[in-house]
């Protein structure tokens, strides 16, 4: 077997193999609602502008700071069960629409 035809084939094998990107909805949506809070927050306290990096910061110490839980308007996430990254996802892209760049 050719160098070329076992390269195909290891990228078709590759291609085929599912990734789990599914991002877990709840923290998503509990981190949107956390972050249009700060975000107003922000904005209604300073004119500064806030980087990325900070936004992402301050979304991922809210995440860590929860110790029980986390209420939103869907319902209740216990700690066990937030995915601290989804949650930080959320929480950025409501809070950069509404801080100050």
């Amino acid at each position: 077997m050719s160098i070329a035809v076992v390269a195909v084939a290891l990228g078709l094998g590759l291609a085929g193999t599912p990734i789990n990107s599914a991002r877990d909805e709840a923290s998503y949506q509990a981190g949107r609602e956390n972050g249009e809070t700060q975000g107003r927050i922000y904005a209604s306290l300073t004119s500064a502008s806030a980087s990325d990096q900070e936004i992402r910061a301050r979304c991922k110490t809210a995440a860590e700071i929860t110790t029980v839980g986390r209420y939103w308007t869907g319902g209740y996430i216990p700690v066990a069960d937030l995915k601290v990254d989804d949650f930080v996802d959320g929480c950025f892209q409501t809070y950069r629409v509404l801080a100050p760049k």
